[in-house]
């Protein structure tokens, strides 16, 4: 799932991303908390309404999964 999503809608602040870690730690918390913090609508000020509510809805996602983990 991060996979798809770093590379269909890739955040628009700085991030690293590493592909190989991904795979290897998919589903693993502290990657979620990263992907969670790239894409905080907080975090996306300049870039539009349309991006913001988007990125809203992917961190409500990736938060119910995180939350799982718990």
């Amino acid at each position: 799932m991060l996979k798809y999503l770093y590379t269909k809608y890739p955040p628009k602040v700085s991030y690293e991303f590493n592909e190989e870690d991904m795979e290897e730690r998919i589903g693993h918390k502290q990657v979620l908390m990263k992907a969670i913090t790239h894409y905080h609508p907080d975090r996306q000020v300049n870039f539009g309404l349309e991006w913001k509510v988007l990125c809203g809805e992917i961190t409500k996602i990736l938060t119910v999964r995180y939350e799982t983990f718990k």
